[in-house]
């Protein structure tokens, strides 16, 4: 009988209604007979019970179904705790929350429904051992059972090929028989020629050793000529791998002595380019400073020779002032010594009014002149007054006296102007000298 697990109806049960486990008991009861298992079940407190088996793949597989239920105690609703009680009185909803949790609860945990004595948890133990001792007591003899079942197998699966063997063996006779007397005809005929041929092939003692000694020494030479030729291969491989080994040494020290020559030389190159770099700021530096000093030397002797051509100018300046002023000095000691001396040839030629007036015009003259500030306006002065004066005096001479007056009137005058014109020009050179500007000497 095969069983069908399906869930089944749960009777529902009112948030304030007591589960009926009998009623739950009666439904599971009419499921079982009718071959439905219902899943929401709970466990119930009773022995096991096998409700079918099934034979598939030669073994028994077996579905029991363990099931208990709290037991039907008075008062056992009342048991529950003080919060539950809370909940239930302020919500509605604690008693119908246990009431969905108490059919899944597992076998060996304790049901929420269940009170909490002491008693009731020894006699739950005790229940639950007796259970687990039935359990293994029942696995125990499944096996004992599938082993006997395995054998009896195993014997009949024998009997079952000797037998078909046999039938197979049983209708092809004719042609294994054949077959058979073949092979034995083939045998009999290989047996003959052996013993035709035995007189040829049976050997002396002597002469198997030596052939066995032909062999084992041919043997030998094969084996050491295998072994000398995998040595030689050895040797080849280890002299190659060591040519090979030196070849690459030898091309790692080309590439390092490349590379470190490469190094060297720019190295050396950058090494050089600072020298280069050095020296050229060396000579830059070098012909700065010659360009420098060649530079202040010129502008040292530039400014020497200034200073010494000023300084010339200054001791020339001086020297000339010295010889114009004992020059004008001279000269107006000569118009000193010369004034009496035109004074007395005027008033011998004029008549007494204007010789009377004659030497107040000539010291007013003489004065005017005298008075100028500078040396070259007071010499051009005194020529001029001379000049202005004297041909007056020469004029009024020559109409009013004698010959021999006139000829003193007239040395007179060239005397005079004389005098000044030397005068004259020697303060103009001065003059000149004094505002010419002093040539440098140029080397």
């Amino acid at each position: 009988m095969a069983l069908n697990i399906q869930p089944s109806p749960q009777p529902q049960l009112g948030p304030s209604v007591a589960p009926d486990y009998s009623l739950a008991n009666a439904m599971a009861v009419i499921s079982v007979l009718e071959g439905t298992v219902p899943v929401w079940l709970p466990m119930q407190i009773s022995s096991c019970s096998y409700v079918c088996a099934k034979r598939t793949t030669g073994s028994d597989v077996i579905s029991c179904v363990t099931s208990t239920v709290a037991p039907r105690l008075p008062g056992a609703l009342q048991t529950t705790s003080n919060t539950t009680k809370a909940v239930d009185e302020t919500t509605g909803k604690g008693l119908r929350r246990h009431r969905q949790l108490a059919p899944f609860a597992s076998t060996l945990s304790r049901s929420p429904l269940e009170p909490t004595a002491d008693a009731e948890a020894v006699e739950r133990e005790r229940l639950n051992a007796a259970l687990l001792a039935e359990h293994r007591e029942f696995m125990a003899k499944l096996k004992e059972k599938r082993h006997e079942r395995a054998m009896l197998e195993t014997y009949g699966a024998a009997r079952i090929q000797a037998a078909s063997r046999g039938y197979l063996l049983r209708k092809h006779w004719f042609a294994v028989k054949q077959s058979l007397l073949e092979r034995q005809q083939v045998r009999a005929e290989l047996r003959a020629i052996i013993a035709a041929a035995a007189p040829h092939l049976v050997l002396t003692a002597a002469e198997a050793r030596a052939r066995n000694a032909s062999r084992r020494a041919a043997a030998a030479a094969c084996l050491q000529r295998a072994y000398r030729v995998h040595a030689a291969c050895r040797a080849v491989s280890r002299r190659r791998a060591a040519a090979l080994a030196e070849r690459r040494r030898r091309a790692a020290t080309a590439i390092q002595t490349q590379v470190r020559a490469a190094a060297a030389r720019g190295a050396a190159e950058a090494a050089r380019r600072r020298r280069d770099a050095f020296a050229r700021a060396r000579a830059a530096l070098t012909l700065q400073q010659c360009w420098r000093a060649h530079s202040a030397r010129r502008r040292v002797r530039r400014q020497r020779r200034r200073l010494h051509a000023a300084a010339a100018m200054l001791i020339q300046s001086a020297w000339r002032a010295k010889l114009a002023q004992a020059r004008v000095a001279a000269l107006r000691r000569q118009r000193a010594d010369a004034a009496p001396l035109l004074q007395q040839a005027a008033a011998a030629a004029l008549p007494a009014a204007e010789a009377a007036a004659l030497p107040a015009a000539a010291a007013a003259a003489v004065t005017a002149a005298m008075a100028v500030a500078t040396v070259e306006t007071a010499a051009v002065a005194v020529a001029v007054t001379a000049a202005a004066v004297l041909p007056v005096a020469v004029t009024a001479a020559a109409t009013a006296v004698p010959s021999a007056a006139v000829a003193t009137a007239a040395q007179a005058p060239a005397v005079v102007a004389g005098v000044g014109a030397e005068a004259v020009a020697e303060e103009m050179r001065v003059a000149a000298a004094a505002a010419q500007p002093q040539q440098q000497p140029s080397r």
